[in-house]
């Protein structure tokens, strides 16, 4: 069951253009990171992992739950077959996979001198986190728009503290 859970939310998440989000804006990064000199390389990595993949994590998961729950699918789901556990978890999983790989690509690219361990680990933590959150505070939301202004704004202020432990450049 579970499987069929995370191909249907991967699916979901390909066709909405967020596994493409997670994968073409480390380009970007990377190239940013190139053209800036080699001592300003690792805070940018930094920046990069930070705000396109620990946030985007927080406000897509948070943004894909108010929108869920303006189109009424809750009410859909409660004659499926699939627990609300299972899919939590296989957004979650799915969010971290590709912040990790996100995260991955933007620190290889870039040419900057990590721990691939520590980093995966660290990004793991920090996408995870990151999806956590946006449930979270996407919960008191009705709307997809009233999240964004609000959800947005607490997101950054709660997520900064653990990008700043957690994805220190070494």
């Amino acid at each position: 069951m579970m499987t069929a859970v995370v191909i249907r939310e991967a699916r979901t998440q390909f066709r909405s253009g967020l596994t493409w989000l997670y994968l073409g804006i480390p380009a970007i990064w990377i190239l940013i990171a190139r053209l800036l000199p080699v001592q300003a390389r690792s805070i940018t990595v930094l920046i990069g992992i930070y705000s396109d993949l620990v946030m985007m994590g927080s406000l897509f998961t948070g943004a894909f739950l108010a929108r869920e729950r303006d189109q009424g699918l809750f009410s859909a789901w409660a004659v499926t077959p699939m627990d609300a556990g299972s899919w939590l978890a296989a957004r979650i999983l799915l969010i971290a996979i590709q912040g990790t790989t996100g995260g991955l690509i933007l620190a290889l690219g870039s040419g900057v001198q990590f721990h691939p361990g520590r980093l995966a680990a660290a990004l793991v933590f920090a996408s995870g986190c990151g999806a956590l959150t946006g449930l979270f505070l996407a919960r008191p939301f009705r709307d997809i728009m009233s999240f964004f202004v609000i959800g947005g704004i607490s997101s950054s202020v709660i997520t900064l503290p653990v990008a700043l432990a957690y994805l220190h450049p070494s």
